[in-house]
């Protein structure tokens, strides 16, 4: 299992590969899929509120993106095939051309 540490030492080289100043701030371990969420920070300004969700860090040293919208992790482990159950379909994402908003509501109901 990857440490605490190196899950911060990851995501900040993550970070410095795409050229941003934001730097890990905290890890948490998921204990449903057993990866690192790290939350990230700018340090010249600590105190500030970033947009942005979070990184990823897997124990076989993936690093990857989070969305800060709620089910994000789910999103990004089913996304990944590290569901349990998940099911191809259940990637694929909501229904696109003709959709209605009812048909939106009911796919998003059955992500829940």
């Amino acid at each position: 299992m990857t440490s605490h540490q190196e899950a911060k030492r990851r995501a900040d080289e993550h970070l410095r590969e795409q050229g941003v100043r934001l730097r890990a701030s905290g890890a948490s371990r998921s204990a449903r899929y057993g990866v690192w969420v790290v939350a990230y920070r700018d340090p010249a300004e600590p105190d500030a509120a970033l947009d942005g969700g979070a990184l990823v860090v897997t124990d076989e040293g993936g690093v990857h993106d989070m969305g800060s919208v709620p089910g994000a992790l789910d999103d990004l482990m089913m996304a990944l095939g590290r569901w349990p159950g998940a099911e191809p379909a259940d990637v694929l994402g909501p229904p696109a051309d003709g959709a209605t908003v009812t048909d939106l509501a009911a796919w998003a109901e059955s992500r829940r």
